[in-house]
């Protein structure tokens, strides 16, 4: 005996399996901008740990009082000013890793509430006959699943 509740499961898995591709690009892609940004960030980090060794006064830099304090202010602003674009991407990261909980969410939460029509049988008979289906959606979508 088959459920009616079994093909809206199938149904919403298979748009799980579709959202997670485009949100797996969108991650990649955000994880991409990330890289230069940190590395901006520990070069930034590098030069004030650089510019805190050295002692202007005693170089021929010293002719120009003002310049440890510019540095300074020049440096922690591209540091401020990478932060904010890093916390702008984990936002973005956030957000996708939010729509995808939601989306799986939802996918449990029909299964829940027609948990007691599917008997054994049924549930066996999705596993053997749609997960090949759900496998093959999974592995176009980049997940990595056992066989």
């Amino acid at each position: 005996m088959s459920s009616p509740a079994l093909p809206l499961i199938h149904q919403a898995l298979r748009k799980s399996f579709q959202r997670l591709e485009s949100s797996q690009k969108v991650w990649a892609s955000v994880l991409a901008e990330c890289s230069p940004l940190i590395a901006s960030v520990g070069n930034l980090a590098e030069q004030l740990r650089a510019l805190s060794s050295l002692h202007l006064p005693s170089t021929p830099l010293n002719v120009f009082p003002d310049l440890e304090d510019r540095l300074r202010f020049k440096l922690l602003h591209a540091v401020d000013t990478a932060l904010v674009r890093l916390n702008e991407q984990m936002c973005s990261l956030q957000s996708v890793r939010d729509s995808f909980s939601n989306q799986v969410s939802a996918v449990f939460q029909l299964y829940e509430q027609n948990r007691d029509s599917l008997d054994a049988s049924t549930v066996m008979e999705a596993i053997s006959h749609g997960s090949i289906h759900l496998r093959h959606d999974g592995l176009a979508a980049g997940c990595r699943a056992p066989l």
